[in-house]
Formats: structure tokens, C-alpha cells, sequence
């Protein structure tokens, strides 16, 4: 993503982990797509942050965040976010993410299972 949050690149495991097509989500915020909307204005104010020039709370770290799929699931995954363009404009992150655990409405056994 870019410093505003715009998606730039989404690559096949993203697209398998998340749902989406990757020229779907192109251009897209990331917040729209995949941060829970309790924690879109927290994912804001550290963007804008970093996009004044400050430091990001994330990038160098590896953090289990709470994200959703393209059908509204949540999914606890771990993020590792790197500064790709460090210094320079436009700023650049690279994330890397891992499922740490899914929970869905969908994934509970039905009364008609017991």
C-alpha cells in the first residue's frame, strides 16, 4: 500500500488468504477491504501519522491484528509491515500476513450437526 493506504500490489496468496482479485483491490484503501470498521480510525490516524512524518507504530514489528475477507469473516493474522520506501515520496509498505485463526458465524456446527 501506499502512504495514504491505497492498495498497489495484492499477490496471489493475498488474493487466496482474503478473497479478493487482485485487480479488484487495486486502488482500493485497505481499510475498506480487510480492517475490521472498529479499528478503521486507528488504521487512519497511524497512516496520517506517517504520512506527516512520523514514525509508524507497526513497521518493523510483527503484531496479531484482527482483519476481515472479502465475505466478512474475521481473521486474526499476524502483520509484519515494512517501510519499502523509507525516505522517500511516495511512501510504500510492504505487509507480510499470516492466518493466525478464523472465526465465522458460517464456521459453528449447525443444531441440525449435534
Amino acid at each position: 500500500m501506499d502512504a495514504s493506504g491505497v492498495v498497489t500490489t495484492f499477490d496471489e496468496g493475498a488474493e487466496i488468504l482474503f478473497g479478493y482479485r487482485g485487480a479488484d483491490v487495486i486502488g482500493r484503501t485497505v481499510a475498506e477491504l480487510i480492517v475490521p470498521p472498529e479499528l478503521r480510525a486507528v488504521h487512519d490516524r497511524g497512516l496520517a501519522r506517517v504520512g506527516a512524518g512520523g514514525d509508524s507504530a507497526l513497521a518493523g514489528s510483527t503484531v496479531e491484528v484482527p482483519a476481515l475477507d472479502a465475505y466478512g469473516r474475521r481473521l486474526l493474522v499476524e502483520l509484519t509491515i515494512a517501510d519499502a520506501g523509507e525516505h522517500e515520496a511516495p511512501a510504500r509498505f510492504i505487509g507480510t500476513i499470516s492466518v493466525v485463526g478464523a472465526h465465522s458465524a458460517t464456521d459453528r456446527p449447525s443444531p441440525a450437526d449435534s
